[in-house]
């Protein structure tokens, strides 16, 4: 059986974990650069043409994300739902995970909590909603991942700072409040219908972030069933079979904070012992077509 893999970079610590575990369970990974595909349309039928690969053979594919030219990767998960070839998440749903304001209105429309956000083009009213906050707020880039891109302004002075900054960027800005759970947060990995690996993350001393790029450090958890259950719910919700949620919590209970469909897992290996990447091969071989 072959499946394909989304990926340019397939030397990466991750890519290499999926290859061994596909190796083990007599599966040929393919690796597919989507800047080595092209996209096809001739007379009403999907091909996606790759300088070395022929993906009309593969059973099933895993989006194993890239960052780079992110418009042509959903046509090209678009093109190969139109070959046939069953995904591990469609192109609605890597969108929906990559934009952090999307990822938060699908689960708060399904009914999960989630922090209190807003998101305007408006530096004016931007400000004017920050000022009705307590500060400190969080300022996100809409895009980011592994603590990037993610401020806090402790103060107005500091709120105008960062938002005149997007603005000058041309970029939406997207305000949450700030969740007091000091520097804690947890990482649900979900693989189907099972969350598979969990650990609670700890920022550094001094640190609000507990991404553990960025310092943190992580604790293996056993979910309790409302978290669990949060996050089955929202693997659901954005309609993929592989996403690593992230939940924080304070005096109301807990929140969906984020999503994210290519989650990284050297630290759930390093931290838990749990390495997901057998259980994403055989949910790949069990959506094959066949």
């Amino acid at each position: 059986m072959r499946i394909g893999i989304l990926s340019s970079n397939p030397e990466s610590w991750r890519m290499q974990q999926f290859i061994k575990a596909a190796r083990k369970q007599h599966i040929r990974l393919c690796p597919i650069d989507p800047f080595e595909t092209k996209l096809e349309l001739r007379d009403g039928k999907f091909r996606v043409a790759h300088t070395e690969l022929d993906l009309s053979t593969f059973a099933s594919s895993i989006h194993g994300g890239n960052r780079r030219c992110f418009p042509y990767i959903l046509h090209l998960l678009d093109h190969m739902e139109g070959m046939g070839i069953p995904l591990t998440a469609g192109a609605v749903a890597v969108w929906k995970t990559r934009n952090k304001f999307a990822t938060l209105q699908a689960v708060a429309q399904a009914g999960l909590p989630v922090p209190d956000t807003f998101l305007t083009y408006s530096q004016d009213l931007a400000l004017l909603e920050m000022n009705r906050m307590r500060m400190p707020v969080v300022i996100k880039l809409l895009e980011s991942s592994s603590g990037k891109g993610v401020m806090m302004a402790e103060n107005f002075v500091e709120a105008e700072g960062l938002t005149g900054t997007l603005k000058a960027l041309d970029q939406l800005i997207f305000t949450q409040e700030f969740v007091n759970s000091p520097g804690v947060d947890y990482r649900a990995f979900v693989v189907g219908d099972e969350v598979v690996g969990a650990m609670k993350r700890k920022g550094r001393k001094g640190m609000w972030k507990a991404n553990i790029a960025v310092g943190g450090r992580g604790y293996k958890v056993n979910l309790d069933t409302e978290k669990e259950e949060m996050a089955l719910k929202t693997a659901e919700i954005l309609e993929t079979k592989i996403v690593g949620v992230d939940i924080i919590e304070d005096k109301r209970g807990p929140m969906i904070l984020e999503a994210n469909i290519t989650p990284g897992f050297e630290g759930l290996v390093k931290y838990t012992g749990v390495n997901p990447a057998p259980k994403v091969i055989e949910l790949a071989k069990s959506i094959a077509k066949k």
